[in-house]
């Protein structure tokens, strides 16, 4: 497990000692680069280094700064801000051109080596962020600025949190605004994540049609009722924009995980007309209709599919409470359909659930790494939805588990299916 806090403070004087060689010793070039880095930058970085600094030194989120017109973004105070933190503002310029410079080095040698990156383009963004700071018109907001509705999901049969709503806390656009713009912020985005990766999952794909909205509030209790609506998105004004976006190179993928039953026709329609490679999930299969998307049968050449995602539990762990929990018709419908006896093991019958996605039509098999070591419980999950209590995304593997038999079976499969070098 990594433990957030002391990386994080490591990480920060590594950081600063860097910066100060940097500005004492860093060699023509490499200066003529940053600035370079800077200028290229300019749309997103000069705010996005300005907020840092603030918010280092109020050490707090936008809406308790002390400083009125700096909470508000009003010009006067900004002009003022950007003089006083200089240098701040030049070291998390630094910061971001560090990370560019390195994560090009290893897109670079994947790309050499045959390996493509596949990242996230998040739908929303956090309240306590520089884009509702910078950029209030963008997003639905009270009286004093904040958010005044935040994202979630209303109580439903989720596959991470059965029967529960989920909270958020991210507010919502005023896509009013974002349309009078051209979507001009969202075509930047979407630029930005090309460079990162060759692949991009639009997540959340449903907001790209609606959005399910409640009131915020400094207690997101309530969040996990039937409080809140939906509220419409642009829908395929604002996804054609963005699937043809001039200078875009990375293939799109939608997340479109829903639980089978879900009223999600809207969404449905969004995805045939945008004609995008969808996510499929095998732990959201195994239900009585066999039309389900989830079902390998029922996998297209252009899907990604997986075992189960970072927002599961382990298929190990979902197995044997699928065992315990589950209702018999669908438990014998799984073993039915996986040709597999009643009284098989978990382990064997994860084996053979991996199998059946190696065998699948469907390009891209992702197996999260929890699933290729076999592991079970909730110390072994990655995420749980809409729970920040929680140690979420601190999950880490060593390499020392990854053993040969674990690189030899891997490889049967892939040579078993015609799976090496395929992508």
């Amino acid at each position: 497990m990594v433990y957030i806090n002391e990386v994080a403070k490591y990480r920060r004087s590594a950081l600063r000692e860097a910066f100060e060689g940097f500005k004492q010793s860093a060699k023509h070039g490499v200066l003529l680069n940053f600035e370079d880095f800077i200028e290229k930058n300019q749309f997103w970085l000069d705010d996005y280094a300005l907020f840092r600094a603030i918010r280092h030194a109020e050490m707090g989120p936008w809406w308790t700064w002390r400083n009125l017109g700096l909470r508000n973004y009003e010009s006067n105070a900004i002009a003022h801000a950007r003089d006083h933190y200089a240098q701040e503002i030049r070291f998390y310029c630094f910061e971001q051109f560090v990370f560019f410079e390195q994560w090009q080095e290893v897109r670079d040698y994947a790309s050499q080596k045959g390996v493509q990156l596949f990242g996230d383009m998040p739908f929303f963004v956090a309240e306590d962020s520089v884009e509702m700071w910078s950029k209030r018109d963008y997003f639905l907001t009270d009286e004093e600025g904040r958010a005044k509705f935040v994202a979630g999901s209303p109580p439903q049969n989720d596959y991470a949190r059965p029967n529960k709503g989920q909270c958020w806390g991210n507010p919502l656009y005023n896509w009013e605004t974002l349309q009078e713009s051209g979507f001009s912020w969202w075509r930047e985005r979407l630029n930005t994540m090309s460079r990162l990766f060759d692949i991009v999952r639009l997540t959340h794909f449903r907001g790209y049609r609606e959005c399910w909205a409640v009131p915020r509030s400094d207690d997101y209790a309530h969040c996990l009722t039937e409080e809140g609506h939906w509220e419409d998105t642009p829908d395929m004004l604002l996804f054609s924009m963005l699937n043809n976006q001039q200078g875009q190179r990375s293939t799109l993928v939608a997340e479109n995980i829903q639980a089978p039953g879900l009223d999600a026709e809207k969404t449905d329609i969004l995805l045939r007309k945008s004609n995008l490679p969808e996510i499929k999930v095998l732990q959201l299969a195994f239900d009585l209709d066999m039309g389900n998307p989830h079902y390998p049968h029922q996998h297209h050449a252009s899907d990604v599919v997986y075992t189960g995602t970072h927002d599961s539990q382990t298929t190990m762990e979902w197995l044997k409470r699928f065992a315990l929990l589950e209702k018999q018709t669908r438990k014998i419908n799984m073993l039915r359909y996986l040709d597999l006896a009643t009284d098989v093991t978990c382990r064997d019958t994860l084996h053979r659930i991996i199998d059946r996605l190696y065998a699948s039509p469907a390009k891209l098999v992702i197996l999260p790494m929890q699933d290729i070591l076999e592991l079970e419980g909730n110390e072994n999950r990655m995420n749980i939805p809409g729970v920040s209590k929680w140690r979420n995304w601190r999950w880490r593997f060593d390499w020392g588990q990854i053993t040969p038999e674990i690189k030899l079976k891997l490889l049967k499969l892939s040579e078993k299916y015609g799976r090496v070098g395929c992508v």
